[in-house]
């Protein structure tokens, strides 16, 4: 028997509630398929961490989830290891290699005490592994044992496959849109796909690519252009705005009614709007109704109220995987913030 920690998720980027919700941990990346698989662009050390994951732990093995430096649950192996592909897009990040794990928060009193006896993972200094084994822990495995809840692990969640082109194409013709524009958007979304999977493998782009103004030039500008908006709607750079999409001309400040804020790949995307807000109250874009943010593939999509000085998240859409159910944000379509993306849909 072993005590191993796992990681949920970064500053900005905690699916915690994830694990906790289906009895279930993760780690990633996952896109190349299950382990082992020969081929994957990973480097060693990730490769040796999603080796250890599927073949290392074993059935009742303990296990720690923690946030950062903080222990948030401990929880019981159950089952072995799986690539599940529902989870090729949480908040971003592609973790299909799963296993299960029937989790006792850590607001049981003795549990909490125990994992704080020796101040673990607080002394750490640098990065730690997502996943790795704990010697720390292994003379309390018995202690947290006796106060882990041992049960049949919960349901896994039904989200749906991603939808394919054909489905795309048929749910924008029963939305009114126009046979050229439907074969402009699914193109426009196969280029995009194309596109950032070459980024995505440094052996091809190198490890500075993208930049966000290539993501402007080479994503952005054609994914819309694609959504029916013309290079006379979008501006580069406007006022500093990365992209600024505009109902008609002139491309003025009330007639502006998207911002777009570009961020590294791979980055954090939810509740990075701010600087788009900022640019809302600076300028008087009294008529902008959307903020944008976007790595150019995953995009979040929030509505503005004005006059409170406010945003709220309304959609999100991952162009690699567009589902009609998030594995977090639930209350999403993705089909339907494509449909808010485009031109018709903005009128």
């Amino acid at each position: 028997m072993a005590v191993w920690q796992v990681a949920a998720g970064e500053p900005g980027r905690d699916y915690t509630q994830v694990f906790l919700d289906y009895d279930i941990m993760l780690i990633g990346p996952g896109r190349a398929g299950p382990h082992p698989k020969k081929g994957a662009n990973y480097s060693k050390r990730t490769v040796n961490q999603n080796k250890r994951f599927a073949e290392k732990p074993k059935g009742n093995d303990v296990v720690l989830l923690r946030f950062r430096k903080e222990i948030r649950a401990v929880g019981l192996i159950k089952g072995y290891y799986v690539w599940l592909d529902m989870f090729s897009d949480v908040l971003g990040w592609d973790l299909q290699h799963s296993m299960r794990v029937v989790w006792t928060p850590i607001k049981k009193k003795k549990l909490k005490e125990i994992t704080e006896r020796e101040g673990i993972f607080t002394n750490v200094i640098g990065p730690m592994h997502t996943f790795s084994k704990t010697n720390e822990f292994a003379e309390y495995e018995k202690e947290l044992k006796e106060y882990v809840t041992d049960r049949p692990p919960g349901r896994l969640p039904d989200i749906p496959p991603p939808l394919e082109r054909d489905d795309i194409k048929h749910r924008l013709f029963a939305n009114g849109f126009p046979e050229i524009t439907i074969e402009a958007i699914i193109k426009t979304i196969e280029s995009a796909k194309a596109l950032n999977e070459f980024y995505k493998n440094p052996t091809l782009s190198g490890d500075k690519r993208p930049s966000e103004h290539e993501l402007v030039a080479f994503v952005l500008i054609p994914l819309f252009e694609g959504l029916g908006w013309s290079k006379q709607l979008l501006a580069v750079e406007w006022n500093n705005i990365d992209l600024a999409i505009f109902k008609k001309t002139p491309t003025n400040p009330s007639n502006c009614i998207i911002i777009c804020e570009a961020k590294k790949r791979g980055g954090i995307l939810s509740g990075t709007y701010e600087q788009a807000l900022k640019y809302v109250g600076k300028y008087k874009l009294s008529n902008v109704s959307k903020l944008i943010t976007t790595d150019g593939e995953r995009v979040f999509v929030y509505s503005v109220n004005y006059k409170g000085g406010t945003a709220s998240l309304q959609g999100y859409i991952n162009f690699a995987n567009i589902r009609e159910t998030d594995i977090i944000l639930k209350d999403f379509n993705s089909f339907e913030t494509l449909l808010s993306l485009t031109r018709f849909g903005n009128y």
